[in-house]
């Protein structure tokens, strides 16, 4: 009885091992294990599963502004801070797409969209790119007065009304900044020096401003106005070395 209990266990091992079905399935579950771990030796390979933490101040910065573009992708400022940080370590390439990524993003709202293209202007000038730069910064002059106007408007609709000037002055500023540099490169004088006056408008105090404008009087022949302005910025920063040079070559002295 036992021997034929036997016989009959082993006939029906023999006949699970040779069962197709089963074989069948065991090989699925062998290929969908291959699978997975191919998966994940390509996110740890790519980085995506385990990062290599920042090597440098740089590579952290980058990492906190994609993050918090990723957070944050209706504000132009943090568009443009991404922007810049890219511009900074030189991923020029990058940076084109992030600002074209912005624009698509930021394209109904003309406030948030200024910033980013702020930022532009610094990436093509970085680049030496002048004629660009030049084109962008007239752009964004014209993109800087709808927004403005924009608020004056919404400003009056509500009862209240305020001075123009007084809004957004470092934005504005940096717009016409960005202009004369671009127009100065390409020795356009007037036009730079129509710029500054515009950044000086809206950020009187500033030295740097004051010693651009005398340069480009300067370079533009007029060392009357050239000395006025290397004056004016002495006044406000009296160690700041270049304007005692540049009011030199306009014939004078501090």
């Amino acid at each position: 009885m036992s021997e034929h209990r036997t016989e009959v266990v082993e006939e029906v091992v023999v006949q699970r091992e040779a069962d197709p079905l089963s074989s069948a399935l065991r090989f699925a579950i062998f290929f969908v294990i291959a699978v997975a771990l191919t998966g994940v030796l390509y996110l740890v390979v790519t980085n995506v599963l385990d990062p290599v933490a920042p090597r440098t101040a740089a590579e952290a910065q980058l990492v906190a502004v994609r993050n918090a573009v990723k957070a944050n992708p209706n504000s132009g400022g943090v568009w443009a801070d991404y922007i810049r940080a890219l511009t900074g370590v030189q991923q020029y390439d990058q940076a084109e797409k992030e600002l074209e990524n912005a624009r698509r993003v930021l394209n109904k709202t003309d406030e948030q969209r200024l910033l980013a293209e702020i930022a532009g202007q610094e990436l093509l000038l970085a680049q030496q790119k002048y004629p660009e730069a030049y084109k962008a910064g007239t752009a964004a002059i014209a993109l800087e007065n709808k927004v403005r106007e924009t608020v004056v408007k919404e400003a009056a609709a509500k009862g209240l009304m305020i001075d123009p000037k007084l809004f957004g002055p470092e934005i504005t500023t940096d717009v016409y900044l960005f202009h004369a540099r671009a127009a100065g490169a390409l020795e356009k004088w007037d036009e730079a020096i129509e710029s500054l006056d515009m950044a000086i408008k809206y950020t009187p105090r500033a030295a740097d401003l004051y010693f651009l404008r005398g340069d480009a009087y300067l370079r533009s022949g007029d060392k009357k106005n050239a000395a006025k302005d290397f004056k004016a910025a002495l006044k406000f920063d009296p160690q700041y070395t270049a304007a005692q040079v540049g009011l030199e070559k306009a014939g004078e002295s501090k």
